[in-house]
């Protein structure tokens, strides 16, 4: 991306997605909104936090809070993976845009493309039906939808929209991505899309 478009993918994604779409999202905390930044935590004992001792600075980890950890802010030099950082309303923006069938900041070409199946099987925790591009599928009880699931250490997320039923839905927590998480994450927008559809 960088040498195609002649500038850093951050300044990028930054200048022609970010900004045209008005969201306040970002690859780095804005100082005025460090003061509303979650802190993740992770828990005390699993099989990542020991992969992570191995890899990240100890000054990373702060205080123990019953069966958790929390974690220091620190940033991710993982821009093209992830990474984004933002209030969970900051990602409306980019929802409305994906559940949009007309020319926007993305062309509706562009958006047809990256919500068709373009591999199939299971692509995720509860997405099985396959992939498109940057987009999982899946379906339950006939209502088919589309998700990225994000996470790192002391954060997860589940970026979900449910094109027949016009509805999007972002779900942010400050612990540990994992398998149950996910679950839980799933069973919140499965919850939200039987209350908004009847």
């Amino acid at each position: 991306m960088t040498r195609v478009a002649g500038v850093p993918y951050e300044s990028f994604v930054n200048d022609e997605l970010f900004a045209p779409l008005n969201a306040e999202l970002a690859f780095r905390y804005a100082p005025h909104r460090r003061v509303d930044a979650a802190t993740g935590y992770m828990p005390r004992w699993s099989p990542i936090r020991l992969a992570l001792w191995f890899l990240v600075p100890s000054w990373i980890y702060g205080s123990a809070t019953g069966r958790y950890v929390a974690l220091q802010e620190f940033a991710l030099d993982t821009a093209a993976i992830g990474g984004i950082v933002g209030a969970a309303e900051a990602f409306v923006p980019m929802l409305r845009e994906m559940l949009s069938t007309e020319d926007g900041v993305l062309t509706a070409k562009s958006k047809r493309e990256m919500l068709s199946l373009h591999s199939r099987g299971a692509a995720g925790i509860m997405s099985r039906a396959g992939v498109g591009l940057g987009w999982k599928r899946g379906e339950v009880d006939g209502a088919g939808f589309w998700n990225h699931e994000g996470g790192g250490a002391g954060f997860c997320s589940e970026t979900r929209i449910y094109p027949q039923a016009d509805l999007g839905i972002v779900v942010l927590m400050n612990l540990s991505q994992s398998v149950s998480l996910s679950k839980v994450c799933h069973g919140i927008c499965e919850r939200l899309r039987r209350d908004a559809t009847g």
